[in-house]
């Protein structure tokens, strides 16, 4: 039971020195404050990307393989339209 006592001697040597005590009460205090304005569940990162524009241009010209067309770049255009994660903003080149 020393260790109980030992704590408590150095407790009572840490009130008093009023500015170790303070040190040691802000140095606890980061890790509260940051959790409770940087990880607060009422704000989330991905809250607001449909504000966020995001440009998208389609240079892709189509290829041709044993006789099929494919064209990737219209498919994924065409997907990006569907969803509306983003502020997507088809546009052309120029």
């Amino acid at each position: 039971m020393r260790v109980f006592s030992l704590f408590k001697a150095e407790m009572a040597a840490l009130v008093a020195k009023k500015g170790l005590l303070i040190s040691v009460i802000v140095a606890l205090l980061v890790p509260v404050v940051y959790g409770g304005i940087l990880l607060s569940p009422n704000w989330g990162p991905y809250d607001n990307l449909s504000n966020l524009p995001v440009a998208v241009v389609n240079n892709d010209q189509g290829a041709e393989t044993d006789g099929e067309t494919i064209n990737a770049g219209k498919d994924l255009v065409s997907n990006l339209q569907e969803g509306k994660n983003l502020g997507w903003k088809f546009v052309d080149s120029d």
